[in-house]
């Protein structure tokens, strides 16, 4: 049988995740009329899918203003770049940490290009308290090596072309790249890219270590490591 077919001529399933892509813009809490409007769906077609989704956890109603359900946060979350990263990564991050002595984490770029934490040693988040970070990792390493690795992020960067040459350059020569925080603690932050049996690089490896010196062994210790996670991935079939 045929999807049932809106009044606005898209089928029911695509008005359902029309009026989810509005909310998940993050606009904040939006209303019936403004919903339908953005989504282009009808207006009693949007409240019959919103009550639908509302049902299943999809969307939440706070009055006459709806916003993204807890479900589909979860559905989210188990989005990742290549199938199994998660897996490949959470034993790796784990002996890393136990070897180097400092918290490690996997990291990738969501649909939005927005850093998503994917694995994390144990101890993780405590130490990245006690060194005073509210983020799970700084911005720099990770940020400018997942940025280079993705074209087409490059103008939403805020770096200069000497910048992107000098970053690229270092990911190029090294096969890692480290940046240094002073803010609020002294630390040094290596990252190293985790490249997919396609060559697509769909992830970072990173590691903080505290001071201003780094150990010469934590580069070539994460670059195996990352080289590790790559070779758990398998092919996509």
């Amino acid at each position: 049988m045929d999807e049932e077919v809106t009044a606005g001529g898209r089928g029911v399933l695509a008005g359902a995740f029309a009026l989810l892509a509005v909310l998940a813009r993050g606009d904040g809490p939006v209303g019936l009329s403004e919903l339908a409007r953005r989504a282009g769906v009808p207006k009693p077609t949007a409240h019959r899918l919103l009550t639908q989704l509302a049902a299943l956890g999809a969307v939440e109603r706070h009055g006459d203003r709806y916003v993204v359900g807890r479900l589909v946060a979860v559905l989210g979350g188990a989005w990742r770049p290549y199938p199994g990263l998660r897996d490949a990564i959470a034993p790796v991050a784990r002996k890393l940490a136990a070897v180097t002595g400092a918290p490690v984490a996997g990291v990738c770029l969501d649909a939005e290009r927005r850093e998503r934490l994917i694995a994390c040693s144990g101890d993780m988040l405590p130490r990245m308290n006690a060194l005073g970070f509210n983020s799970i990792v700084p911005e720099d390493a990770a940020s400018k090596l997942l940025l280079k690795c993705f074209d087409a992020a490059e103008t939403e960067a805020p770096l200069s072309r000497l910048e992107w040459r000098r970053v690229r350059a270092s990911v190029s020569d090294r096969g890692f790249l480290v940046a240094s925080h002073t803010e609020p603690s002294a630390v040094r932050c290596v990252a190293a890219p985790v490249f997919a049996p396609d060559g697509r690089v769909v992830a970072v490896v990173s590691t903080m270590v505290p001071g201003t010196r780094l150990p010469s062994s934590v580069p070539d210790t994460l670059v195996q490591a990352a080289t590790d996670v790559g070779r758990r991935l398998g092919p996509v079939r």
